[in-house]
């Protein structure tokens, strides 16, 4: 459900010859939704990872304008306010503390919009695609919480422990997102958190 949630969010934010950063953009997925979505507009949409196998991906399927092997924590090659939007799906949490904090600083400082998440708790422990503790660029560094995003609009997301799809999950998804959107301390529930100003 978060995943649609973030969708949801880009959406309210693109607009026709806008420009958009996915900073962190991995294989593309964000860019490629985001470009499906708005086939009837024209955006710019550039795309930057560290991670060079993914970046390879990402321009072998013509997903982004522009691609850039760049240090997300070290954004400082753009204009401020280039963007009308800059999103970091997934991004923080492979990044250190320090690192993370630079880097929403750098997205707020270069777009006028920026959509971020970030993982409350170390719950993965296991190699999935953009999830792999023996490659640095994909390892988990750091946890985030609602105090770090001062200023944004945030959402909780699965419950905290839960290992996804059981009933008692469905039961619970609802009411807990229902806590968030009323204050941010309900977001100490769950493991996700989407930032949004």
């Amino acid at each position: 459900m978060w995943d649609r949630f973030v969708n949801n969010l880009i959406d309210r934010y693109v607009v026709d010859g806008g420009k958009i950063l996915d900073a962190g953009c991995g294989l593309g997925i964000n860019g490629i939704n985001t470009r499906l979505r708005h086939h009837d507009k024209t955006l710019y949409i550039e795309g930057c990872d560290i991670y060079q196998p993914y970046l390879d991906i990402a321009k072998k399927y013509n997903i982004y304008d522009r691609v850039l092997n760049e240090d997300v924590a070290k954004m400082l090659l753009h204009q401020n306010k280039e963007f009308d939007l800059a999103i970091g799906i997934g991004v923080l949490t492979h990044l250190e503390k320090s690192e993370g904090i630079f880097f929403k600083s750098q997205l707020e400082r270069i777009a006028k919009h920026v959509i971020l998440t970030g993982a409350q708790h170390h719950i993965h422990d296991h190699t999935s695609l953009q999830n792999d503790s023996e490659i640095d660029a994909l390892s988990h560094k750091s946890t985030w919480n609602y105090k770090d995003f001062k200023g944004y609009n945030i959402r909780g997301f699965h419950p905290r422990g839960s290992s996804g799809g059981s009933l008692s999950d469905t039961w619970l998804y609802p009411p807990l997102y229902t806590l968030t959107a009323i204050h941010p301390i309900f977001t100490k529930l769950t493991q996700y958190l989407v930032a949004w100003k």
